[in-house]
């Protein structure tokens, strides 16, 4: 995970490649499929979360999206996956540099977030994230973390933010 986090972060595919081959060079084929194959590893969305991103959206809640993902490989959900239009910004950890749970990409998406809605309460925003590490970090930062495990769970827990859903 150390690996691709890298990558998330930023680092060019082809420059974490050959780094990982050069101290595992007996995995090199290996190592070049993770990448090579990577679009395999995609199985497609998580229906019920589009479900709920549907709802939301539909409820003229404004959405936003920060992820840990790397730059490369971003454009092929971008280019396949409609819900990701549905964002008014997503801020991509390998465009900006930086990794969730870091503060300063929170701090860039709270910069995304007021550019599109000026006035907004620091304790305002709603963060969903499958990795509780990251949700708790939001919430560390003064936004709402909620720590996705399910759409039930999710909805609910929004219902109690008072989100129109």
């Amino acid at each position: 995970m150390e690996w691709v986090v890298q990558q998330d972060g930023g680092q060019t595919i082809e420059d974490g490649t050959a780094e990982l081959t050069a101290r595992h060079p007996e995995h090199e084929a290996l190592i070049r499929a993770f990448y090579a194959r990577w679009p395999e590893m995609v199985a497609g969305v998580l229906e019920e979360g589009v479900a709920l991103v549907d709802r939301l959206d539909a409820a003229g809640v404004p959405l936003f999206g920060l992820t840990n993902w790397s730059a490369e490989t971003f454009l092929y959900a971008w280019e396949r996956f409609d819900v990701l239009r549905k964002f008014r910004e997503i801020v991509v950890s390998g465009r900006v540099g930086l990794v969730k749970p870091d503060p300063q990409i929170f701090a860039l998406m709270r910069a995304e977030i007021e550019r599109h809605l000026p006035g907004i309460q620091p304790g305002e925003p709603v963060f969903i994230d499958d990795s509780l590490k990251n949700a708790e970090a939001a919430t560390a930062l003064g936004w709402h973390g909620v720590h996705y495990t399910g759409a039930l769970d999710t909805e609910t827990k929004l219902r109690a933010l008072n989100l129109p859903i």
